[in-house]
């Protein structure tokens, strides 16, 4: 069986039966081995940064959601710069409860997380709190030229952004777990079990090619 490596905490437990319900297995992060698991929800932050680089390199799935966004961009791995160097950051504002949408932007690369969806499909989120990427201008082109702002809020605004190899997602909001079988995480499932049956091969680093200038 599939299993995803998570993060133990309180409001854990709606994605777990949600992973549970399309044939998957959640695993306590901290109590498994790393090596052995398939692919990384992260609801919230972690400093364990190494197993997450592995998974990177070995192209396993990383979907990181709010807080664990965060962890995603502290730890380098969106955009996927060069040696995995930190290009942008989040900014956290007020706590919140917040039913939203967001959607695939125009020009999106499609990646391991957009299989099952559609152009224009409105995907329920929620936040706790709000959250917003703060990226360099130049950096930020280079994103959007390589369609790595792959979801959008409705009102134009990065919702999450992936990297080059498309295989690592950071979304700055909550899945709203209550539609069965969410297709971004049925994207990930269906990823991992192609490469299990050997009908795909993981997906291979490409490192998004920025170098910022430094002023004195």
């Amino acid at each position: 069986m599939i299993q995803i490596g998570m993060l133990p905490f309180a409001g854990v437990a709606e994605m777990v039966q949600q992973i549970t319900a399309i044939g998957m297995q959640a695993v306590d992060l901290f109590l498994s081995d790393p090596s052995t698991l398939d692919g990384f929800v992260l609801l919230d932050h972690t400093n364990r940064l190494d197993p997450l680089h592995a998974a990177n390199k070995a192209g396993k799935p990383i979907l990181g959601l709010g807080r664990g966004a965060q962890c995603l961009v502290e730890a380098g791995l969106v955009p996927g710069l060069e040696d995995d160097m930190v290009g942008m950051h989040l900014i956290e504002g007020s706590s919140i409860n917040h039913q939203t949408h967001i959607k695939l932007t125009d020009l999106y690369q499609r990646n391991v997380f957009t299989t099952y969806l559609k152009p224009n499909e409105a995907i329920s989120v929620c936040t706790d709190t709000s959250y917003q990427f703060a990226i360099p201008p130049a950096l930020l082109q280079e994103i959007e030229n390589q369609g790595l702002n792959v979801f959008q809020y409705d009102d134009g605004t990065i919702a999450a952004v992936s990297n080059k190899a498309g295989n690592v997602l950071a979304l700055i909001a909550q899945l709203n777990c209550t539609q069965p079988a969410h297709p971004i995480l049925l994207g990930m499932r269906d990823y991992i079990d192609g490469i299990q049956q050997h009908k795909i091969k993981p997906t291979k680093m490409h490192p998004l090619f920025y170098y910022p200038r430094f002023t004195t």
